[in-house]
């Protein structure tokens, strides 16, 4: 549902508000509102499908991540304490199972980065169009 309300509601205004950013383009996200709920038994299934994957690796993941998963609770060393913080910061000890969710945490942001700046590249067509019509249609 959540998806549908971004895709089909809040895309279009939005992206008339947003900065060009440079190279993430981001007022290329209006064509999130060309997407299209699922109008088939084929569609329901890849959505179906995509948000179980979702949801299970996301808590496959939080076992390694997290001290209450399933596998932080049974290998010694993600119990492990790496070190200790400052006592002038909060003086908390981090465990190994902390630097996977710190390490994870920056993976996913960086994949994240990279998608943003995939979606703001001009499309072959695009570039077709854009070229066709001249140094105004930028």
């Amino acid at each position: 549902m959540l998806t549908w309300i971004v895709k089909c509601v809040i895309a279009a205004p939005l992206v008339e508000s947003l900065p060009d950013a440079g190279p993430f383009h981001l007022r290329d996200y209006g064509r999130l509102d060309a997407w299209q709920s699922p109008m088939n038994g084929v569609g329901w299934f890849i959505l179906i499908g995509s948000a179980a994957v979702g949801a299970v690796s996301h808590i496959l993941i939080d076992s390694f991540t997290h001290g209450f998963g399933w596998v932080v609770q049974n290998v010694g060393a993600l119990q492990a304490e790496a070190f200790v913080l400052p006592d002038s910061f909060t003086g908390r000890p981090v465990y190994v199972h902390d630097l996977l969710q710190l390490g994870g945490t920056v993976i996913g942001a960086a994949i994240t980065l990279w998608c943003l700046r995939s979606i703001g590249e001009p499309s072959p067509d695009h570039r077709v169009v854009s070229e066709r019509a001249g140094p105004s249609a930028e």
